[in-house]
């Protein structure tokens, strides 16, 4: 599998993420609305939370090293040379 498809898988991921981290949010918030006053909702959805945040990190995490991997790959110089 080569850099530039994993690249697309890892920003899959990350748009995943980010979906399930504002549907994480919106429940927190639907919650909080329906709890009675002095309750708190992120006790209630404590493994949704540090799901959604580990997944970010590994997408970014994943991201950053596929980005350094093309960035120390050598250059084609036909590629770059202008006719």
């Amino acid at each position: 599998m080569n850099l530039l498809k994993i690249k697309r898988l890892v920003d899959i991921i990350y748009y995943v993420a980010i979906g399930f981290s504002v549907l994480v949010i919106g429940k927190n918030f639907y919650d909080q609305q329906r709890l009675p006053e002095g309750v708190c909702p992120i006790n209630n959805n404590y493994n949704l939370i540090v799901s959604a945040i580990i997944v970010l990190v590994f997408a970014f995490v994943v991201s950053t090293i596929i980005d350094r991997k093309v960035k120390r790959q050598p250059v084609n110089d036909e590629m770059t040379k202008e006719d």
